[in-house]
């Protein structure tokens, strides 16, 4: 197989010992920690979904939302594995503090692997080994500096443990290694939906290199043992992602993809804004990516060497151009590929300054260096306000999912149903009740209704055939959050959805509260439940509205 990137950097010129890779990266990680610590108190609220399952698996009904419901509604399966037997073993409250464990490590292990890649694709570009070190800094640098990186190492999902997976998977690929490689990509493939997709585009990448590298060389015994690898690899990819869907189609809930795909196809907001607002400020926007083009263009004969990284980064940047985007702050669907995207650009960079400075290269690490400081500078007011949001959301989840979901843990039975938008952290609360998702993750009718994520056209008499006993409804008002709302304040659903049920006949009929004189009582959560006739009312928060969690209760 080809090794592009197994070139070692050029040996320091003046012999001395090379310090430079790892002090910048216990740099670069002091950063990344002091950015992702005040951060652990804010869980994404899809990671209680996750939990849910694990929980459910571990305690015997199996990995269902619901007993009895086989329904795929997460997207995770590696880490729901990886989480079952800690619930098990640890109980409801061990779930969070585990999945952020892993995501943190994980993004530790994100960080290395694009110092390692960097490195790698210095190396194969004759660089020499201060150089190359400089290019490993700056790339885990950029990438602990990603304003979204931090956030997702510690929401709780699956995020950065998919994004070591596939750098380290890559990686061993382009060096030669094709078993560590599938190894890591199969795994990657249980841990996210698209993980199959990249393992095919890494491996076809591969074997397109190895074939240029065949045809150079003009030797067919040695490409002899290329093919072998490739067929090992593929097998490994292939037996593990075949058995994957081989348990799904037969074992449990008969179809080929989770259902998250279908509850989420089309996504939400502008496809192209997301791509460009979650790849292009990492990298310094549209500049330093020309500016990373310009240096691997300059010598186009070794720019092959940056071919699967580059190759994959691309793909995986561009894949929500066709799922839609993500509503979770962060950017959540392009972390994963940044470690690839920006070792390629800050090789890029390495390659440009070192034309430029020919006659002067103790200058090319000052410049490749001084790229750190510019993506903290630029993305500075990102990171400000994603934290700010982010911080207030925790808060808000605390207030009002949190403290509803206790309450209605003792206000409910076993059994009973409850409708809900928002399933994560309080459907982790009322484990012994029956969720009905009306977002559809969890629900197959649901999800396969016509229209986008939180606004399917679904058949609302579904909803009220299932008699539940509770419908929890979101409602917004603009302003900021836990300030008093003006009585004559307008409050309007969160969604579509919400929307439809509040105005079906049967809501009124069964869960409106009768239409009172409006109760004044010095309590504004029991004025705002009078005015929208819920039974209770709980105040969560988002950025620049008010957003209150109603319970309706069936008469």
């Amino acid at each position: 197989m080809a090794r592009p990137l197994r070139s070692p950097p050029s040996p320091s010129p003046t012999g001395r010992p090379r310090a430079l890779g790892p002090a910048g990266l216990i740099v670069v990680v002091a950063v990344f920690l002091a950015l992702a610590l005040p951060l652990l108190p804010c869980t994404v609220d899809d990671a209680w979904i996750t939990f849910r399952y694990a929980w459910n698996w571990a305690h015997g009904p199996g990995p269902y939302f619901n007993s009895g419901e086989h329904v795929e509604g997460y997207s995770n399966f590696l880490l729901m594995a990886l989480l079952t037997p800690v619930v098990a073993l640890g109980g409801a409250t061990a779930a969070l503090p585990a999945a952020k464990a892993i995501g943190l490590v994980s993004a530790l292990a994100m960080l290395l692997g694009a110092w390692a890649v960097a490195r790698s694709l210095a190396g194969a570009t004759k660089s020499t080994a201060p150089a190359a070190d400089v290019a490993g800094v700056v790339a885990a640098g950029l990438l602990a500096c990603a304003p979204g990186f931090a956030l997702n190492a510690v929401n709780g999902l699956e995020t950065t443990l998919f994004g070591a997976l596939v750098v380290w998977g890559t990686y061993g690929f382009a060096t030669g290694r094709p078993r560590a490689g599938a190894t890591g990509l199969a795994l990657a493939a249980l841990t996210r939906p698209e993980g199959p997709l990249v393992f095919a585009v890494c491996w076809l990448l591969v074997v397109v290199d190895g074939l240029l590298s065949a045809k150079r060389i003009g030797d067919a015994p040695r490409a002899a043992r290329p093919a072998r690898d490739w067929l090992v690899s593929a097998a490994i990819g292939a037996g593990v992602v075949g058995a994957h869907l081989l348990f799904r189609r037969l074992f449990y809930d008969g179809e080929w993809v989770p259902n998250t795909y279908f509850a989420k196809l089309g996504g939400s907001g502008d496809r192209l804004d997301y791509v460009l607002r979650g790849a292009l400020p990492p990298v310094l926007g549209w500049v330093g990516a020309l500016l990373a083009l310009a240096g691997w263009a300059a010598a186009p004969r070794s720019a092959r060497a940056a071919l699967v990284a580059g190759g994959v980064a691309l793909v995986g940047c561009l894949l929500p151009l066709y799922t839609g985007g993500d509503w979770m702050y962060g950017h959540r669907l392009i972390v994963p590929y940044l470690p690839l995207l920006l070792a390629v650009a800050a090789v890029g960079w390495l390659r440009l300054a070192s034309r430029l400075a020919q006659t002067r290269p103790r200058l090319v690490p000052a410049i490749l260096l001084a790229m750190l400081p510019v993506a903290w500078i630029t993305q500075h007011t990102e990171r400000s306000g994603l934290t700010r949001d982010v911080r207030l959301t925790a808060t808000g989840a605390r207030t009002g999912h949190a403290a509803l979901g206790d309450w209605l843990a003792t206000a409910s039975r076993p059994g009973d149903a409850v409708v809900l938008m928002d399933i994560g952290q309080i459907g982790y609360r009322l484990r012994e009740q029956r969720i009905v998702d009306v977002t559809g993750l969890t629900d197959r009718h649901i999800a396969r209704s016509p229209g986008t994520f939180m606004a399917k056209r679904f058949d609302l008499d579904y909803v009220f055939r299932q008699r539940p006993r509770w419908i929890v409804l979101s409602f917004l008002a603009s302003g900021e959050p836990y300030a008093p709302i003006a009585p004559g304040q307008a409050i309007h659903p969160f969604s579509e959805m919400e929307e439809a049920l509040v105005s079906h006949p049967a809501f009124a009929g069964w869960y409106g509260e009768a239409p009172e004189p409006a109760v004044v009582s010095g309590d504004e959560l029991e004025e705002l439940a009078s005015r929208l006739h819920a039974r209770r009312v709980f105040r969560s928060a988002a950025p620049g509205h008010h957003y209150l969690l109603a319970v309706y209760e069936r008469e």
